[in-house]
C-alpha cells in the first residue's frame, strides 16, 4: 500500500483518531469538517486541525508559523523525521504493509495542482445564512459577557451577540466581511466552567455551517465605515478584543481568529488602502509579527502593536485586557513601518 493508498485506507475505515492518538495527540474534539487537538506536548486543542476528507489535510498553527500539509507533514512534525519514516510509522499504527513509491515530481506538482483547483472550485460555493437565522436565539445577554469579558449591552446590540439556552452557549455570529445581512459562521462559546473535565470544546460551529474563519474578517462588514473615516483598521485574533477597542472609542477592528493571516486575509486588509495595525496577543513572538507586517508594508503602511513596558500581566493576554488607559497609551506608542 503506497502513502496515497494508506490516506484513503484511513479515510475510508475511520482509523484517523488511532493514527492521531498514536502519534500522541491529545484531547481530540470533533467538529462537522474536522478534528481539532493539542500536540503531544501542548495544552491547546485548538493548535492542530484535520480536516475530515480523504486528503486528511492538516493545519498547525505554532507561535512562529502555520504548517499546512497532510497527516503525514504532521507526523513528520512531530517526530523530527523524513517523509518515508512517517508514512511508515503511520502505516504501522494501522496494521499495514507499505510500498514506498518515489513520486515522480512533475506528476506529483500535477496533482497537487489538480487539488487545489478542486479547492478552489468548491470555495466558491457560499455557505450561509441571512441574518434571520439568529432570531432563533436569545436577547438576553449571558452575565459571563458582562463580568467576565466586559463587554457592555450596546457591543452585544452592534455585533449581534446571542445565547444559545438548547447548547448553554454564547453565540458570535460571523458576518461576512461586505455584508452585514450574511452569516457565515456561528461561533458557540461554552459557559460551563468545567468545560475541560467534562471535555467539552469551548469553541463550537453552530447550525453545521462550512465556515472557514481565514476567508473572512470578523467585524469588517460592521466597522468599514469608522475604518474608512480613521484612516486605520486594527487586526486581532478574537471577537471581544475587536468589541473591547471599539468600546475605548476605536471602532475599526478585525479579527483573524488566530495569530497569523491567510492569503485571503491579507489581499482583504490591503484592499481597504488605509494603515494596518497588527495586535496579536502578548504570548506571540515579536519575531513571526515582524514578518507579517515586513509582507504587508510592501503594499500598505503598517505597525504593530508590542508590549515593550510590561502592561500587560497575563503572558496570553490582549493589547485590550488591561483597560482602556492602557489600550491607549501602547496604540499611540505602536511600532510603525512601511511605505
Amino acid at each position: 500500500m503506497d502513502a496515497k493508498d494508506l490516506k484513503k485506507y484511513i479515510y475510508e475505515n475511520d482509523l484517523l483518531r488511532k493514527v492521531l492518538e498514536g502519534v500522541g495527540c491529545h484531547s481530540i474534539v470533533p467538529y462537522s469538517q474536522e478534528l481539532r487537538m493539542a500536540l503531544p506536548d501542548g495544552h491547546d486543542n485548538s493548535q492542530v486541525s484535520v480536516s475530515l476528507n480523504k486528503d486528511l489535510d492538516i493545519r498547525i498553527f505554532t507561535k512562529s508559523a502555520s504548517i499546512y500539509g497532510s497527516i503525514y507533514d504532521l507526523i513528520m512534525y512531530i517526530y523530527d523525521i523524513e517523509f518515508k519514516e512517517a508514512y511508515k510509522k503511520c502505516a504501522a499504527i494501522v496494521n499495514v504493509g507499505t510500498t514506498f513509491k518515489k513520486i515522480n515530481k512533475v506528476d506529483d506538482e500535477l496533482d497537487m495542482f489538480r487539488r487545489a483547483k478542486k479547492r478552489k472550485k468548491k470555495s466558491k460555493e457560499e455557505d450561509f445564512f441571512t441574518s434571520n437565522i439568529l432570531e432563533k436565539y436569545s436577547d438576553e445577554p449571558h452575565i459571563d459577557l458582562i463580568r467576565k469579558d466586559g463587554i457592555m449591552q450596546d457591543m452585544i446590540d452592534k455585533y449581534q451577540i446571542k445565547f444559545d439556552e438548547r447548547s448553554n452557549r454564547i453565540v458570535f455570529p460571523h458576518f461576512k466581511y461586505d455584508d452585514r445581512n450574511k452569516v457565515l459562521g456561528l461561533i458557540g462559546r461554552t459557559v460551563n466552567p468545567a468545560y475541560e473535565s467534562l471535555k467539552i470544546p469551548k469553541y463550537f460551529s453552530l447550525e453545521g455551517l462550512n465556515y472557514e474563519k481565514s476567508r473572512n474578517l470578523y467585524g469588517l462588514s460592521h466597522n468599514i465605515e469608522n475604518i474608512k473615516e480613521h484612516g486605520y483598521v486594527i487586526v486581532f485574533e478574537a471577537e471581544k478584543s475587536v468589541m473591547k477597542a471599539d468600546m475605548f472609542g476605536y471602532p475599526c477592528g478585525v479579527a483573524v481568529g488566530c495569530h497569523d493571516l491567510s492569503f485571503e486575509q491579507k489581499k482583504m486588509l490591503i484592499a481597504l488602502d488605509v494603515e494596518i495595525i497588527i495586535a496579536f496577543d502578548k504570548d506571540v513572538e515579536k519575531s513571526h509579527i515582524e514578518s507579517i507586517c515586513e509582507d504587508l508594508s510592501q503594499y500598505r503602511k503598517v505597525s504593530y502593536i508590542e508590549d515593550r513596558w510590561n502592561l500587560l500581566k497575563g503572558r496570553k493576554d490582549a493589547c485590550v485586557d488591561r483597560g482602556h488607559k492602557r489600550f491607549s497609551y501602547l496604540f499611540k506608542h505602536r511600532t510603525k513601518l512601511g511605505v
